[in-house]
């Protein structure tokens, strides 16, 4: 059984054994379903290596989108047993509607809606399964303008892949692009546009998840929740709180 405690202090479980094999492996997935992953080498001067990244945390991601329809965001499984962290804007019909989740091997299941978080636009799903790998918000890490990241989407979305940036702000509050009405209070910003759009997760050199995407800001860089603000909303939709 899982530890309903101190579940957010564990490290990643995903072996480090394979990972190259790993990540082509799951370039051919995306490549029978039809979608292209694209990987930006990190810019000199910076340590992040998004190939390892890529590798790391790839297993941990799903496509999220409408049951039949080609997804449209991603969610990161921060637990093995099946929950999935991602955007309110990820899901069909702002989550009215049924959602499908495709992991990592290609298999679509559907996923149950645990609940939402407007203020920080967060949301976490739930799907039958255990023993996945998974990627567990850092809300403890260190972050810092000027700390090099990898923003990663899941590779079976058509505009899915990874691009190695860095923070460019910390609590601050952002205007998010395409919601006029709504301000993200507390936000991390990056200077990433984010491929395949919502719900993406922004890891450390060390492949520690520092924040979710939820959106952008007006210069299309990508806006964050960060990590603290996403354990608390995940450890209360969960009823660990």
């Amino acid at each position: 059984m899982e530890p309903s405690q101190g579940w957010w202090a564990r490290r990643p479980q995903i072996p480090a054994a394979g990972l190259v094999a790993l990540a082509v492996a799951l370039g051919l997935v995306a490549a029978t379903l039809g979608v292209t992953a694209m990987i930006r080498l990190p810019a000199r001067g910076t340590s992040c290596n998004a190939s390892t990244a890529a590798a790391e945390v790839f297993p941990a991601l799903v496509a999220v989108g409408s049951p039949g329809a080609q997804p449209t965001a991603t969610g990161t499984i921060i637990r093995g047993n099946g929950v999935i962290l991602t955007s309110l804007a990820a899901l069909p019909e702002g989550g009215k509607g049924p959602v499908s989740v495709t992991l990592s091997v290609g298999e679509s299941v559907p996923a149950t809606v645990v609940g939402t978080d407007s203020a920080t636009a967060l949301a976490v799903l739930k799907i039958d399964r255990q023993q996945l790998p998974f990627l567990l918000p850092a809300p403890r890490e260190p972050v810092h303008p000027g700390l090099p990241v990898v923003a990663l989407a899941s590779p079976l979305l058509s505009d899915g892949g990874v691009l190695a940036g860095t923070v460019q702000g910390t609590g601050v509050t952002v205007p998010v692009a395409g919601r006029p009405a709504w301000t993200l209070t507390g936000a991390t910003t990056t200077d990433l546009s984010v491929p395949g759009g919502a719900g993406a997760p922004v890891v450390t050199c060390e492949n520690r998840l520092i924040g979710i995407v939820v959106g952008q800001a007006s210069d299309g860089s990508a806006v964050l929740v960060p990590a603290d603000a996403a354990h608390r909303v995940v450890s209360r939709l969960l009823g660990l709180s």
